[in-house]
């Protein structure tokens, strides 16, 4: 029996509060999206999608699973790092290399990932987060997710890996760099006023 002080409990731990994260950045995205650019497309794509148990929330739903997918994909193919993962210290790596995923790879595990959404009984989607989230804490600290697509999150610390993101240059930087001036006085070679 592991304790609470295990670092798998800690690593377990930062990928719940980074799946939040996502999950609601992810969600106010799709918001944003949907009601502003794709307005005149979702009232008549919810009519569409008006099927099966999940009525007129399925068009919505569609949505929120495109978006997530694209989302996780673009950012654990690159970097092997969402913003949230990013901020909590982990990163998704191919199993037993130091290298994110590959785009097919990290695409396909998004999708799993993501799926949950469209499960339509409640308790359906909370027993498949519950047998997730048991797997995620066992002996090897891998999601079914992870170990169907040959990946593994581990902690990892970018700042310390590879430094500092460094300072945004100051406002006089980039108007000693840019201002007309400047760009007068490279032209004519003065050094004054």
């Amino acid at each position: 029996m592991t304790s609470l002080s295990d670092p798998r409990w800690s690593l377990v731990a930062r990928r719940l509060a980074a799946r939040l994260v996502d999950v609601f950045t992810v969600f106010f995205c799709t918001f944003a999206l949907a009601a502003t650019v794709l307005v005149p497309v979702t009232a008549p794509l919810t009519d569409l999608l008006d099927r099966g148990p999940w009525g007129r929330s399925l068009g919505p739903a569609v949505l929120l699973v495109i978006v997530g997918v694209v989302y996780e994909t673009v950012f654990t193919a690159a970097r092997g790092q969402t913003p949230a993962k990013d901020l909590l210290c982990i990163k998704v790596v191919a199993a037993a290399t130091p290298d994110p995923p590959a785009p097919v790879r990290a695409a396909l595990r998004a999708a799993l990932l993501w799926s949950w959404v469209l499960l339509v009984h409640p308790t359906v989607m909370v027993a498949a987060l519950a047998a997730v989230f048991a797997l995620a804490v066992g002996s090897s600290a891998r999601g079914l997710h992870d170990r169907l697509f040959d990946t593994e999150v581990i902690a990892y610390d970018a700042d310390a890996v590879e430094g500092p993101i460094p300072a945004a240059p100051t406002t006089r930087a980039v108007e000693a760099t840019y201002s007309a001036r400047s760009w007068w006085r490279s032209l004519t070679g003065s050094i004054g006023r």
